[in-house]
């Protein structure tokens, strides 16, 4: 005679349990999913990327694009037709300010995608089309408010460091006293 299967009381709560936990993450992580394909459509399927290999295994990658931004604050960037890493978003710190009117981005060729996107660079003509969910983070308000600003930063962050210190020249109040003591590059 066949006996129903009789989960114990203990492990029926545990399954109840996770299940709520899986619940509440699908409906957390689904919501962001949306959140950031929406940022990928408003700003448009028009970018094109294109890359160039510098002195260190540097890469500088150009954007034109009039998309607000500011240097700091990052973006995930899905670059289309890259094999493999289409599929896959990845942030990078933008270097550039939005009057620009493109972004660049310097990133430390590695493996993966920065190695992927060197290798494209070999073609001086070669462009990849992207798409971009952001901007994310970045420092709030002007800089050129305070008397003092102190900014730490080194690598492929360098960048970054320089655009925002010139963005800062050009916003600094009367008040303030535009004085670099150092500068150290790594």
């Amino acid at each position: 005679m066949c006996q129903p299967r009789h989960t114990p009381t203990h492990l029926h709560w545990l399954t109840r349990f996770h299940r709520d936990y899986f619940i509440g993450f699908a409906a957390v992580y689904l919501f962001s999913l949306f959140v950031r394909w929406g940022k990928s459509f408003k700003h448009g399927f028009h970018h094109r990327a294109s890359f160039e290999v510098l002195a260190d295994r540097m890469l500088k990658i150009t954007i034109p694009s009039h998309v607000a931004h500011a240097p700091g604050q990052h973006f995930f960037f899905r670059f289309l037709n890259t094999g493999v890493h289409s599929w896959t978003s990845h942030p990078f710190t933008v270097a550039s300010v939005s009057a620009s009117g493109q972004m660049e981005i310097f990133a430390r060729v590695g493996r993966g995608i920065t190695e992927r996107l060197a290798s494209i660079a070999g073609d001086k003509d070669a462009s990849v089309p992207v798409l971009l969910d952001g901007p994310y983070g970045g420092v709030g308000g002007e800089v050129g408010i305070y008397d003092r600003v102190l900014l730490i930063g080194g690598g492929s962050g360098e960048p970054s460091h320089a655009k925002f210190r010139q963005r800062s020249l050009t916003s600094l109040t009367p008040k303030a006293d535009p004085l670099f003591l150092r500068l150290h590059a790594t």
